[in-house]
């Protein structure tokens, strides 16, 4: 009877253990709010764009860091795959009223060489950047962010993916010939050298 108490209480001891130890760490700051790819799939011997973009969560991040843009101290490093070639191309972070971000947002750019392998596959993007947490302590963050690709042969097809607002409208054609004109006028007057 004893050998069994004593095993009920080490479980006990073990799965409060357990419990509070992920409770004591600090969740992630920021949270993905977008993820988005300019073709639905990367072909190989071409390029992609994606776009991230996080939202803060319990945390704020500096416009600022010891007289230095934040966007300097933002480092983004992609996992190094054999035929993947990945660069940043932005960065950008939404002020608030008080001068803090509550949203980081980057465009990388992604090549891939006729060596990179068919089929779905999955890399990672290691960001650092500072964070205020919701004392006003300021601590170094690192976020790891999987980032989905679909691999296809050099020649099939890809679906072009929009933006919201950048998508073309059709009836801008309609004013095509108006704008051609217009700037016929002003090239015949002189305007347009």
């Amino acid at each position: 009877m004893r050998s069994i108490v004593c095993l009920l209480g080490t479980a006990i001891c073990l799965f409060t253990f357990t419990t509070e130890t992920p409770a004591q760490s600090r969740p992630p700051c920021l949270k993905i709010k977008k993820f988005w790819t300019s073709y639905d799939a990367l072909r190989q011997n071409g390029a992609v764009d994606v776009k991230l973009a996080w939202k803060a969560n319990g945390c704020l991040i500096p416009s600022k860091v010891n007289g230095k843009s934040e966007l300097y101290n933002v480092t983004v490093a992609i996992q190094d795959i054999s035929g993947l070639d990945g660069q940043v191309r932005g960065a950008e972070l939404e002020l608030g009223p008080d001068d803090l971000a509550r949203e980081l947002r980057l465009s990388l750019h992604l090549a891939a060489s006729p060596e990179l392998p068919l089929g779905r596959r999955m890399f990672l993007a290691r960001i650092d950047y500072d964070a205020l947490d919701r004392t006003g302590v300021l601590h170094r963050e690192r976020l790891y962010t999987p980032i989905p690709i679909r691999v296809v042969g050099e020649s099939a097809a890809v679906k072009q993916h929009y933006e919201p607002g950048e998508r073309w409208n059709p009836w801008e054609l309609l004013a095509l010939p108006v704008n051609i004109l217009e700037y016929l006028a002003e090239m015949l007057s002189g305007q347009i050298c």
